[in-house]
């Protein structure tokens, strides 16, 4: 099953909620984080790549079954997070299940193609109702269980994506909406001993697999002539998604408290901490001007504005 329940007990008496549990990252997460001790509630809605097929049970019960198997404790339900209601069942079923609700992993996601310029409006509202308002859901649910516990760890996945992706406006504006509430969530959540961060992983999955195959196929240069095809994307082989839990499973232990408001990458061994947007160039006369720029001015000052700060990055990296 991956990390074997012989493993260091870092999470034990603690119970963890893993949507989207029952394949790929989340599976890992689940997994490991049994490994390490926690009872783990395990939730997958169990359909296809792009959430149109009928739900299923048996991803979630597999990776449940798994984990009882080894000697763990573990629940499985296929309940959708895309709606507050579902996704507070998701989370009773947890507290009723162990009676806590330490840790919270949101993995669940869904895959839809089109760009700017033909992205179906219903693709938009599925991909923000699964990856953005399903974390919000769940945390909007399981964060009061918390409060009243004094403490706890949530996760929620990311992606280099929300820096702006070609084909899915959608899952790029999820992604962003992700950090911006995982880091208001930290900010909340610190005055009551909960932590939140944000994992941006890279592994090789459903969803890895679904968008190497639209580049190589050529579906989505035919659907847009104008689009960067196989021969300039990079779809080199990745590590599995066994690299991701140990680090997961980190960030859901006590050892982990005074890490909060973070966004990680883990790629294989390779584990990055990003930097946080902050205001570092401006232009001249800042605080002292008193009148407003004129836009002929601004069409000279802006350029070279841009050109400092980009100088400036290079001779950093």
């Amino acid at each position: 099953m991956g990390a074997e329940l012989t493993t260091s007990k870092l999470l034990a008496g603690k119970a963890a909620l893993v949507t989207g549990g029952g394949r790929g990252i989340g599976r890992a997460i689940a997994l490991e984080l049994a490994a390490h001790g926690a009872v783990v509630a395990v939730n997958d809605l169990g359909c296809d790549v792009e959430g149109r097929s009928p739900s299923d049970e048996q991803p979630a019960r597999e990776v449940a079954e798994l984990i009882t198997a080894s000697g763990g404790q573990a629940i499985a339900n296929c309940l959708s997070v895309s709606t507050f209601e579902s996704a507070g069942s998701i989370v009773q079923s947890a507290l009723d299940a162990f009676g806590r609700v330490d840790v919270l992993v949101n993995v669940a996601a869904n895959a839809r193609l089109g760009t700017i310029f033909d992205l179906d409006p219903m693709d938009w509202r599925d991909q923000i109702a699964v990856h953005l308002e399903g974390t919000f859901f769940t945390c909007r649910h399981a964060a009061p269980i918390m409060r009243a516990q004094g403490s706890g760890r949530i996760i929620n996945m990311t992606s280099v994506a929300f820096l702006g992706s070609w084909g899915s406006p959608s899952y790029a504006s999820a992604k962003a909406g992700v950090v911006g509430l995982t880091k208001a969530i930290a900010t909340e959540g610190s005055f009551f001993g909960i932590t939140a961060n944000c994992l941006a992983p890279e592994a090789e999955t459903r969803m890895q697999d679904y968008g190497r195959q639209l580049y190589t196929s050529g579906r989505r240069t035919e659907k847009n002539p104008n689009m960067p095809g196989p021969a300039t994307h990079d779809w080199q082989s990745v590590p599995g998604p066994e690299w991701v839990g140990p680090f997961a499973a980190y960030l859901a232990s006590d050892a982990a408290a005074p890490i909060s408001g973070r966004v990680f990458s883990v790629r294989g061994a390779n584990i990055g901490l990003w930097s946080d947007p902050e205001e570092r160039w401006w232009l001249p006369g800042k605080g002292q001007r008193t009148e407003p720029w004129s836009v002929d001015e601004l069409a000279i000052r802006v350029p070279a504005l841009i050109e400092q700060a980009s100088q400036a990055s290079s001779a950093t990296t």
